[in-house]
This record gives structure tokens, sequence and C-alpha cells, in this order.
């Protein structure tokens, strides 16, 4: 299951950001939790970061399920694995989130 953030803006979000989504829920399932979107074009982020022009999320689980760092940084692999090139999903242990951003075409 998908959960948002209360809080979370939307705004110019990139159509492509739905792929990494749909593959996030589905690994986040696979390993029992479900995802919640922390943020998309709200929040605090680096003045070049790209939740601003909508091409980045940052996921957690509901509730605290992924257990350790460990299975949140493999989690966030096998998203990457499956999203490909054009994806750069990495965690964030500073935070506590997974970050999901889509830089483009490689072509």
């Amino acid at each position: 299951m998908l959960y948002l953030k209360e809080g979370v803006r939307a705004g110019g979000l990139r159509p492509e950001m739905a792929i990494v989504r749909q593959i996030a829920t589905e690994v986040y399932a696979e390993h029992g939790a479900d995802l919640t979107i922390t943020s998309i074009a709200d929040g605090v982020h680096a003045a070049t970061s790209k939740h601003y022009v909508g091409c980045a999320e940052d996921y957690r689980t509901h509730h605290g399920v992924l257990p350790d760092d460990e299975t949140r940084y493999e989690v966030a692999a096998e998203i990457q694995r499956r999203v490909g090139a054009e994806f750069w999903v990495r965690y964030e242990p500073d935070k506590w989130h997974i970050h999901a951003q889509w830089n483009g075409s490689h072509d």
C-alpha cells in the first residue's frame, strides 16, 4: 500500500516518477512494508535539488517496518536495479529515507 505523509505537495511532478514509485511500492511490499512518500515538491532541500522541479521523491516505511540500515540499503539497491540508469535511488541514513530521482534519458 502507498501512503502520503500529511502536507506532501506534488505540484509539477514529472510523470516519470510514477515508474519509480510503482516499483518502490512493489519492493517495499516484498519486504512486508508499506511505502510512505515523505517529500515531493515540499520540504527543505539543496538549492539544486530535483525535488523543486518535480523529479524527486523521498520514501520511508509506514510504521517503520524495515528493520535496519542494511535492509534499507538493500531495498534502495533493488529499486535502483529495477528502474535502471535514468533514475538515481539511494538510502540516506542520516535522514532515514530513500531518495529517488529521475535524471532523464541517457540515450
